[in-house]
């Protein structure tokens, strides 16, 4: 009898134990789960924070313009025709005039202002 109440006393330690361990599992697995879950969340708020990151990014980067009109091309040809022929006894003349052409069709700004600095001395 002693024997079987030390059976019975063995069979209700290990028991416990089993449900102790069963115990710690389930909550190893919870722990598990809400970790997951987390990281899961800081993922999607991540995501979200880059996508409006992106959003107000595109928003200040690229204003809308308006529509670019084209510039006429420049025709050398129809330029040409406004210049007179070059003539050594009347070089101002033809300097002015060249200047005032290329004014007239606005042809490479930065030329213009050096030909009407070159030629002031000229003039003057």
């Amino acid at each position: 009898m002693q024997n079987e109440s030390m059976r019975a006393l063995e069979l209700k330690l290990e028991l416990k134990r089993l449900e102790i361990e069963a115990s710690e599992k389930a909550q190893a697995r919870q722990a598990q789960a809400q970790a997951l879950e987390l990281a899961e969340r800081d993922k999607q708020r991540q995501f979200e924070l880059r996508k409006l990151e992106l959003q107000a990014a595109s928003t200040r980067a690229f204003p809308v313009s308006a529509p670019r009109v084209p510039t006429p091309a420049f025709r050398v040809e129809s330029a040409v025709k406004l210049i007179p022929e070059f003539d050594a006894n009347y070089v101002e003349t033809f300097l002015i005039t060249f200047v005032k052409v290329l004014a007239l069709i606005s042809f490479l700004p930065a030329l213009h202002q050096f030909m009407i600095l070159w030629i002031a001395p000229v003039i003057t």
